[in-house]
Parts: C-alpha cells; structure tokens; sequence
C-alpha cells in the first residue's frame, strides 16, 4: 500500500503539468469535491487559469461556497456560473440542441450541458475538470438500471430493455468504469460540453489508467491516497473540508463531518432534488425547516423532478399528449396517457420515465425524421401548472 500511494502521488504530480499547456487560458471547473481539489493541489503554479463552477440561478451550493475558498487559498479567480433565467422557459431548444450536438447520447436530464458550456466558454476556451477520478481510482459507479415502469414499456420493447440489464460483464472495476461506464453512460455529459469547449481530464490519461490497475483493492475502496496527495502537495488545501465532510490533512477530525454529510445532508438533498420527499409523507415540512437553516439543500443544483412537476408541467403534457410521441413503438398507450399527471400530482415519481420519453421523442424527430422544426415551449403568464403545490416539497 504505501509503495502504492507513493507511486501514485509522483505520477499525477508528473501528468498533471501536461493539461496546462502553453499560454492557453484553462478554466478549472472545480468542485466541493476530491477529484478537483487533487487538481488544484498539483497544479503548475504559472499557469494560466481560473476557477468556475457551475450553480442553480440562485443559491449557493457546497460546490460553489468550497469551490470559492479552494480557489482563494490557491490566488486564483473564482466565478460561479449560474443557469439563465430563461433555461426553463426555453427547455424545449435547449433539449433539441443537446440531442443534436451529442448524437442523443445525453437527453431531458442533461438539457442544461450546453448553455452552460457556453458561459464557461466565455471565460476559458479549456475546461479543465475532475470528471471519473471516482470511477477510474476508487470504484465508484452511478451505472444502474433506469428501473422504468413496467407499463411504460410496450412488450418487444420491454424484452430488449431486459437484456440489455445483462449487457457488460467486466469483473475488474478500473475496466467497468474505463470501457463500460463511461463511455456508455457517462459519454452525453462530456460530448454536450465538448461540442463547446476543449475538455480535458487527468483522470482519463493513459498512465493513470494504467495505475489504476495495479491499485491494491484496499485503495480503491479508499479515499486515503487522494487524501494524501493533498495533504502532501497543499497543506492548506488540505484544512478544506469536502462537500461530503472529509478533511484530508485531519483523518480523526474528518469522521463526524464525513458522517453528518454523506448519511444526513447529502442523502437528504438527494431525496429532495430527485423528488422523493413528496412521495415520503411527513419528510417535506420537516425538509423545508433544514433548508431553512441551511443544513440541507445544499449538494445539488438541479432538481428537474421538481421543474417536471411546476414550470415544465405544460411542456411536459404537451409531449406525452403529443400523437406523434403516442406512435412511437417503444411506448404502451395505457401507461404513456398517465405518466404526465402522475408525476405532476405528486402520485408517484416518474421522473426517469418523462426523462426517457422527452429523450426518445426529441432523438426521433431531431436525428431520425431529420425535423428542422424545433419543439419549443414558451409559458403565457399565469401558465397552469396545477398539482405543483401537492407535493409537499416544491
């Protein structure tokens, strides 16, 4: 193990230099996280950079609030880049350009990609992020099943969605994450961003990579030799706690933040942004109390569960009411005509379903019938989003 650790801090000391080349302006987009502080721990201290990150139109994240005091220990700009007013008003251009720009690989749930893309371009024409240093060095994975309703699903279609479960089969996880995960799920994300910017990630270099394989398992389960490296490289950034309550230069210390974030606030925030406390009775009052003293609320900025159920209702009854969308082959009358006014009435949470569906719809007439034709969708005043306020977490 520690031959292991001291391996690996040279090797991403030595790589590092490498994403900073030349006079190029680099934009860091940097986080609350490991990944990024790692980054900016080992940085060239001459290069040319700024920090950005991304956030909500209002409020301020974890990501934002440690995003600004890593940037400010290490003498660098800070700017938070925050979702147009517009952004919702104009979901349905902003979901046509990125099923367009990533060949459909990213859909509803990643509609916010581009146009942020574009204020960092503003900035810095390189992005500079910590994207799958979780996945390549300690295993960590967000490649699961959809779980879409059964009814949703017409019955051929539903048998091809079930094999595809059995699809990928690596057993070692630096080969999961390297030649399954990322490429497959995580892919619309980077090319929503790369249609915009040059994106660049360490974290996906072939000599980290490499490392990554012969990690003993005890650290790839760890988050110890990025704690290290920190420790090590920046001292002060090592006093930073992380948005999940780890400290890397006090272990001991780390123990009750990490505890209180990862089991209480991060879970919570979860459960808020994805919608299910209005499906939990009792959690929503109780939720809104924490966000009101600032203990939750504070690791997501998006919440598209909630905008499918208040300011996209319309465009999300358009859609699925859309005859076109009803033709589709992939989808069952009977659990297409309920999806809308489930969701928006609080009844269940079907946020992964009107994901695949708006996803599916846009992919068929943007890429298959090649439609010039953009859906769009802007509110009149006082636009009925009937069933926004019954959920008890809006």
């Amino acid at each position: 193990m520690p031959d292991f650790l001291a391996a690996f801090e040279q090797a991403f000391a030595e790589l590092l230099p490498r994403y900073f080349p030349g006079k190029e302006r680099v934009g860091i987009s940097i986080t609350g996280g490991l990944d990024t502080r790692m980054i900016m721990a080992c940085r060239p201290r001459a290069a040319n950079a700024i920090c950005y990150t991304y956030a909500a139109e209002v409020g301020e994240t974890l990501d934002v609030t440690l995003g600004k005091r890593v940037s400010q220990a290490c003498g660098l700009e800070h700017h938070v880049l925050r979702l147009s007013p517009d952004f919702l008003t104009r979901f349905g251009q902003h979901l046509d350009e990125t099923i367009r720009v990533t060949d459909g690989c990213a859909g509803a749930l990643a509609a916010h990609e581009v146009s942020l893309s574009r204020v960092a371009r503003d900035l810095a024409p390189v992005r500079l992020t910590g994207n799958y240093g979780s996945e390549i060095l300690r295993g960590v994975s967000t490649y699961k099943p959809l779980g879409l309703h059964e009814t949703l699903l017409q019955d051929d279609f539903r048998g091809c969605v079930a094999r595809a479960l059995n699809a990928g089969t690596a057993s070692h996880p630096v080969t999961r994450a390297a030649f399954e995960e990322i490429p497959r799920h995580l892919f619309g994300i980077l090319a929503a961003a790369r249609a915009v910017l040059t994106v660049r990630t360490p974290y996906l270099d072939n000599t980290l990579v490499r490392l990554a394989y012969a990690a003993p398992a005890l650290a790839r389960r760890s988050p110890q030799s990025a704690m290290d490296l920190i420790a090590h490289c920046d001292p002060e950034l090592a006093r930073i706690p992380t948005d999940r309550g780890l400290i890397p230069g006090d272990r001991m210390g780390a123990l009750s933040f990490r505890y209180f974030f990862e089991a209480v606030a991060f879970k919570l925030d979860y459960l808020h942004h994805e919608g299910h406390l209005g499906w939990m009775p009792g959690l929503g009052p109780a939720f809104r109390r924490l966000l009101r003293c600032g203990v939750a609320g504070r690791h997501k900025f998006l919440a598209y569960s909630q905008w499918f159920r208040t300011d996209l209702a319309p465009y999300i009854r358009e859609v699925l009411s859309d005859p076109r969308t009803g033709r589709m082959s992939y989808w069952a009358q009977c659990g297409l005509g309920s999806l809308a006014e489930d969701h928006i009435s609080g009844r269940r949470n079907c946020v992964n379903e009107i994901h695949a569906v708006l996803t599916l719809e846009a992919v068929q007439r943007v890429l298959i019938e090649g439609s010039q034709a953009v859906r769009d969708w802007v509110p009149a005043h006082g636009a009925d989003v009937a069933g926004s306020s019954e959920s008890g977490d809006a």
